[in-house]
């Protein structure tokens, strides 16, 4: 996949869209060139990517985000450069290698979003939920997986429901479960 903009192009390593904004690019080519690549995104002006195999769209950075860029020359003596929206180090976007991946960082991320205690074996039902009810978003992506996350304020309602009803145990984990005498 390729980038291109201001009469320069590079290889795209890795890329996650979402809505048309960039959420986070791996740019990779002439530095004059990738410098000239992340100058117009961080002007908001738009770029083209462009898949392999055909096919193209413009892109741009949200205007609402703050991005940041890193930049090295490789070894070979091309240039990379790995801008992302700042976001991405917050609560709201998971990045990951796959599927898997995703899954146990959206487990991580619900143990800090939600004061509900979740087990681990949990995770399958709670990713299934979410799903379900759109609180995942996944995001258009190359080279990695990427997806939104938000808040829902059923989620502690459902565990609960799940668990009075059997379909989430909370037996042999190692708690202790109060029963009123």
């Amino acid at each position: 996949m390729y980038i291109t903009a201001a009469g320069y192009r590079a290889t795209l390593a890795a890329v996650l869209v979402d809505d048309r904004r960039l959420v986070l690019a791996s740019t990779v080519g002439s530095r004059e060139g990738v410098h000239a690549i992340t100058a117009r995104l961080f002007k908001h002006e738009s770029v083209l990517l462009m898949a392999l195999g055909g096919g193209s769209r413009h892109v741009g950075l949200n205007p609402m985000s703050s991005y940041t860029s890193k930049g090295e020359r490789l070894p070979c003596g091309r240039w990379h450069t790995l801008m992302y929206d700042r976001k991405l180090l917050e609560s709201g976007y998971l990045v990951g290698r796959n599927l898997p991946h995703i899954q146990e960082q959206f487990f991580a991320w619900l143990n800090t979003a939600y004061e509900l205690p979740l087990h681990k074996s949990w995770a399958g039902w709670l990713w299934d939920w979410a799903v379900a009810h759109a609180m995942i978003t996944p995001l258009e992506g190359f080279g990695m997986m990427g997806a939104k996350v938000k808040t829902h304020h059923l989620l502690e309602q459902a565990v609960r429901q799940a668990v009075y009803t059997g379909e989430l145990r909370v037996e042999d984990m190692g708690w202790e479960v109060a029963h009123a005498a």
